[in-house]
């Protein structure tokens, strides 16, 4: 079973040309959120992942990287999705595990990192629900909120949001109408962008736009 270790967070080295970054570890591991698995854990070995580098990116071009998995949630709350960046492929080091590579940050996303405002990367991925085999990867999300503890590339390793992601639900008080739902729904997940100056970054761009208040 996979041991976490002593692994640092992502640093500056990873907006440095050629960088690669580590998103799933070789052999067997499991998230430390308590999420269910009908597998012993999920699993990636030589083979396997032979088979994700030869795959490529679902779009058939490079593979996305967004801020917070909002590209899986945009169509939910209403929110933009902008991309923190592009990475073209991936490498297998054998042994040690999965890595993105040829990766292009935009600008917002190299200045956030440059600032340690964001120290993690989670990958999006498929597997197969017996045996835990990893069979595709989707997308990697920058967070700060990594579900395996101690990697810095490690984080939220499925298709499924983490409890932590989902809006705590609330006793009803007051019937409100639907146009004051929707600001609530916007406001929550604005509050849960990774970083004090993500959420500004955000307001100043959409807020007026969509109706919230500072």
């Amino acid at each position: 079973m996979f041991d976490p270790g002593p692994f640092p967070a992502l640093s500056r080295a990873a907006l440095q040309p050629g960088a690669q970054v580590r998103i799933l570890p070789a052999g067997r591991f499991r998230p430390g959120d308590g999420r269910p698995l009908r597998a012993p854990g999920w699993y990636l070995d030589a083979a396997i992942a032979a088979r994700l580098v030869a795959a490529g990116a679902p779009s058939g071009s490079d593979f996305l990287i967004d801020y917070e998995h909002q590209s899986l949630n945009a169509s939910k709350n209403g929110l933009p999705a902008p991309a923190a960046g592009w990475f073209s492929s991936l490498e297998w080091r054998e042994g040690d595990g999965l890595y993105m590579a040829g990766i292009r940050w935009a600008d917002p996303a190299r200045d956030m990192i440059e600032a340690g405002e964001y120290r993690h990367v989670s990958p999006v991925f498929t597997f197969d629900a017996d045996t835990g085999a990893v069979t595709r990867v989707v997308s990697v999300a920058l967070t700060n909120m990594p579900a395996l503890k101690g990697l810095a590339d490690l984080a939220r390793l499925s298709m499924v949001p983490p409890v932590a992601a989902l809006p705590s639900a609330a006793p009803a008080v007051t019937p409100i109408s639907s146009e004051a739902q929707r600001r609530i729904e916007l406001r929550r997940a604005v509050d849960r962008l990774g970083s004090d100056r993500a959420r500004e970054a955000f307001m100043n761009a959409f807020g007026t736009i969509l109706g919230l208040d500072p």
